[in-house]
């Protein structure tokens, strides 16, 4: 589900890993303001050519607010220390998703939101990128999630709200119904249209 978004943070790590350990200029130049202690523009050249770093800096570092932009166009917005994302902030993937909430180590770590191109939406708790403990996801077919969850799937007691009425209230292991769960078929109650139900 967020393999996408994992692969992209993984790259961030990669780049912010090599930001601290090696001389920026090995990896690009300051080409405005203060690289060092203040506020500066940085771009990378190499294997980083085009990916732009506008912000604070700290000893040399990023630290403190800043935008990473890279090259396909995927652009973070929010906290920095020692030059990882750190803290809050708002990660726009370029075809259309973002995530926005709590990072540790360069990677989703925390509460956070993630909306994904396709429609689908989830809200809670997120650990090393992956859904991990309690949130909702919203899918764009209507069906809804509410409940543990562990590496992206749902895991432990949750409800399910499936749009052709249905709901599953129970246990979930490695994201399938397992265990003790009671699964409704709702009753309709509403308006009546020449034997139909109202929409």
């Amino acid at each position: 589900m967020l393999k996408k978004k994992r692969k992209l943070l993984h790259l961030i790590s990669a780049v912010c890993f090599l930001f601290v350990l090696f001389p920026i200029s090995i990896y690009g130049g300051c080409v405005q303001g203060d690289c060092t202690n203040g506020i500066g523009t940085f771009e990378f050249e190499g294997k980083f050519a085009g990916d732009v770093y506008v912000g604070q800096f700290k000893n040399g570092k990023a630290e403190g607010q800043g935008t990473y932009t890279f090259s396909d166009g995927t652009k973070y917005i929010g906290d920095f220390k020692d030059s990882k994302f750190e803290g809050k902030g708002k990660e726009t993937f370029p075809d259309g998703g973002f995530y926005e909430g709590d990072f540790r180590d360069g990677k989703a770590n925390g509460k956070g939101k993630l909306v994904l191109a396709n429609g689908d939406k989830y809200k809670g708790q997120f650990k090393n990128d992956r859904y991990y403990g309690s949130g909702t996801l919203v899918f764009a077919n209507g069906n809804r999630y509410q409940g543990k969850f562990k590496n992206d799937k749902f895991h432990g007691n949750g409800v399910m709200f499936y749009n052709n009425g249905e709901l599953y209230i129970g246990k979930w292991k490695n994201g399938k119904r397992h265990g003790s769960g009671k699964l409704y078929n709702l009753v309709y109650s509403g308006k009546w249209v020449n034997d139909k139900k109202k929409k």
